[in-house]
């Protein structure tokens, strides 16, 4: 045995410590990372249904030569759809990850996310 061998054997409570530190220092770092992640691409999502949903009310207004105040109360029906959607597609997610292994699971969700 080394004299840092034995220097870490004589202090096992802070090597405990560092260890778990360490490790939660870890586990910060990649939780900020995947909220990042997650923050960012759902900024994308709002921002690309925005535009979506300014172009079809624009559409529709013209064609179907819409008031201001229909074009506003459909617009308040396409957020509400944008919003169903997204929890169908959640739970949707969510009961097929339940059927799955851990590596299917694992593909799976490389698959979603090569998706978006």
């Amino acid at each position: 045995m080394t004299a840092a061998d034995s220097a870490i054997a004589a202090r096992p409570k802070v090597t405990l410590i560092a260890l778990f530190s360490l490790a939660f220092l870890g586990g910060a770092a990649v939780g900020a990372v995947m909220m990042r992640s997650y923050a960012f691409r759902e900024a994308h999502h709002a921002i690309i249904y925005k535009e979506r949903k300014e172009d079809t009310l624009a559409r529709w207004r013209e064609k179907l030569q819409l008031t201001d105040d229909q074009a506003a109360q459909i617009g308040l029906i396409l957020d509400d759809f944008n919003k169903y959607y997204d929890n169908v597609l959640a739970e949707g997610h969510e009961r097929i990850v339940q059927v799955l292994n851990p590596e299917q699971r694992k593909k799976f969700e490389q698959m979603v996310s090569q998706r978006n």
